[in-house]
């Protein structure tokens, strides 16, 4: 059920049945999502504090909903090969991509910087070996 609601695709619905397949969309993608992303799972939770701290470092706010709604556009650009954001204007669609985009940037310096650090490391122990 869950994959085919990731395949929803709005072009494929006339105008005056979005509004009625978008609500009840929204409310099992948020039932499903919330189950999802509310566990202990180290992942979810350094993405989550990713997305926080990108959004510091823009002096913007970090609700926990807006956190959650980063979470999912990175699951679904994990399962699809990309996506198209849609809404009206001023609801957040570039911070929303923005923001998972600078997560990302940040996990993968910090993961370049744990590389280097052993490599430093492995460099050290041979020379004083």
């Amino acid at each position: 059920m869950i994959k085919s609601i990731y395949d929803f695709n709005c072009s494929k619905f006339e105008s005056s049945d979005h509004n009625s397949s978008s609500s009840v969309l929204s409310q099992l993608m948020k039932d499903s999502f919330a189950t999802e992303f509310n566990g202990s799972s180290a992942t979810i939770n350094n993405l989550a504090e990713l997305f926080t701290q990108h959004l510091a470092y823009e002096s913007k706010s970090a609700s926990q909903p807006f956190v959650d709604r980063c979470l999912q556009m990175y699951e679904v650009t994990q399962v699809k090969m990309g996506c198209i954001v849609m809404g009206d204007a001023q609801t957040a669609k570039t911070t929303l991509v923005e923001t998972v985009a600078g997560g990302l940037n940040i996990a993968s310096r910090n993961e370049l910087r744990i590389r280097i650090a052993q490599v430093r490391k492995e460099k050290l122990k041979y020379a004083l070996s």
